[in-house]
């Protein structure tokens, strides 16, 4: 469709559990125009190999990590009118 491409989300966080680091709540704000994000993760900053879809939400609880292995995540905007740029990587 025309028409501008949806903005980044903003705040996006990744709170990974103590008690079981297993887990992680991924969270963010809602973008302007988007309806869904694209969730990317894997175990190097350039390998973000894995990707989750989310519509209509602003978290999402991830769970299966490997305990004692870093994750590297980064989110992206849905829209009809495209894709957002992919933001910044958060290591945790």
């Amino acid at each position: 469709a025309e028409g501008a491409r949806p903005e980044l989300p903003k705040g996006f966080s990744v709170d990974r559990k103590k008690s079981d680091p297993r887990n992680a709540l991924l969270s963010w704000q809602p973008a302007k125009g988007a309806y869904g994000y694209n969730i990317y993760y894997g175990t190097a900053k350039d390998k973000l190999y894995h990707c989750i879809t989310v519509n209509g939400a602003t978290s999402y609880d991830l769970r299966g990590l490997d305990l004692g292995t870093d994750y590297y995540f980064a989110i992206q905007s849905l829209a009809e009118t495209g894709m957002s740029p992919v933001s910044k990587t958060i290591k945790k």
